[in-house]
């Protein structure tokens, strides 16, 4: 009953600029988290482009694969911490294996994955030119019953993983792209 409660009084604020739903945790600490290795022009056959995001593991990137045959736009994540140690490199090669196993058009399809013959690990994904959840959310003035809408939607990615034993542990809404 108390959660249920509290449940009630988060979505009661949904027209509030300042609830806690529209805004990370994490933002205060975006300072201390910001990397400190400088933003590469290439890794591997992928030409960097831009930061899109960074955690405490590494950063992703817009980046663009290219070859004598054809070039795309992909978002490229890799570990370039450099304190990465054999765990951080254990939970990435992790990462690349259940991926490469997902195929869903709410997940980012998984395009390749591996160590850059610069030593540097990565993940090349799909890029999904959108914005996050909350962003879009408050740019589509959505009421409560929209968001709610909004939340079952993603929760149809999050069951398809579930039934294939993966948990995300790292799902928010800056990670859910509309």
């Amino acid at each position: 009953p108390a959660l249920a409660e509290a449940l009630v009084r988060l979505l009661e604020r949904t027209d509030d600029s300042d609830s806690p739903l529209d805004r990370s945790p994490w933002d205060e600490f975006a300072e201390a988290l910001a990397p400190t290795v400088a933003l590469p022009e290439r890794i591997g056959p992928y030409r960097i482009e831009r930061e899109l995001g960074s955690g405490g593991m590494g950063r992703v990137f817009l980046a663009v694969e290219e070859t004598a045959d054809f070039s795309r736009r992909l978002a490229l994540k890799v570990i370039d911490r450099p304190l990465a140690d054999g765990e951080s490199i254990r939970r990435f090669r992790d990462e690349l294996r259940i991926l490469s196993l997902l195929e869903h058009p709410g997940i980012a399809r998984f395009l390749h994955g591996g160590r850059s013959p610069e030593g540097i690990w990565h993940l090349a994904l799909e890029y999904v030119d959108g914005v996050d959840l909350l962003t879009w959310a408050a740019e589509h003035e959505l009421d409560r019953d929209a968001r709610i809408r909004l939340f079952l939607a993603v929760l149809e990615p999050v069951r398809y993983a579930h039934e294939r034993g993966v948990v995300h542990r790292d799902l928010k809404p800056r990670h859910l792209l509309i």
